[in-house]
C-alpha cells in the first residue's frame, strides 16, 4: 500500500489525525481535542477520521477555539 501526504488543494473530505493535524497546523493531541470539540471527528468502524469541510467551515465563522486546559495532578 502506498501511502499519499495530504495538503489542503487536496479533494479528500475525511483524513486521518495526522493529516489533519497537518492541515491545521497544529500538533496532533491538539488538533484531536479541537475536532471532538467543534464535530469534526467521525468514527467508521474502529477508525476515527477527520471531516476537513467541518474543520473549514467552523473556522470560517470562528476565530478561536476555546480550549480547557489539562487537569494537573
Amino acid at each position: 500500500m502506498k501511502f499519499r501526504n495530504v495538503d489542503a488543494n487536496n479533494d479528500k473530505r475525511f483524513v486521518n489525525l495526522r493529516a489533519a493535524a497537518d492541515y491545521m497546523g497544529v500538533g496532533t493531541q491538539t488538533a484531536k481535542v479541537t475536532a471532538v470539540k467543534i464535530g469534526a471527528e467521525k468514527r467508521i468502524g474502529k477508525r476515527c477520521v477527520y471531516d476537513l469541510r467541518k474543520i473549514d467551515e467552523y473556522f470560517s465563522e470562528n476565530d478561536t477555539v476555546q480550549l480547557e486546559a489539562a487537569d494537573e495532578e
